[in-house]
């Protein structure tokens, strides 16, 4: 808003400018917060990489974070993913007992 439509808009008109004007800076913030997230995972990583070497766990973001709410077609996805990273675990798991439990009585 410029000076001039400052001092000659109507005070309605003044107050729809200033709730955008907080609208985009919220936006703004949540913005640099987020890149705040991605700079200390950076930084965490690299940092653990350099003093821990090949042990160390961390790891970068593999996905982008969410700023907004998932949709339920995405959410049903992610669940449907992480029952069948559970079922492929157990069934390891099956395996695993059973070539040992074939190894003890050989």
């Amino acid at each position: 808003m410029t000076e001039e439509q400052f001092w000659h808009s109507n005070p309605r008109k003044i107050a729809v400018w200033e709730e955008a004007h907080k609208v985009k800076v919220n936006e703004i913030n949540r913005l640099m917060f987020i890149n705040g997230l991605y700079t200390l995972n950076a930084t965490r990583v690299s940092v653990e990489q350099c003093l821990i070497g090949r042990k160390s766990r961390s790891k970068y973001y593999e996905e982008p974070i969410q700023i907004y709410e998932k949709s339920e077609k995405e959410k049903a996805i992610d669940e449907e993913i992480a029952l069948n990273r559970l079922i492929g675990f157990f069934n390891g798991m099956e395996a695993d007992a059973k070539a040992k439990a074939e190894k003890e009585v050989t």
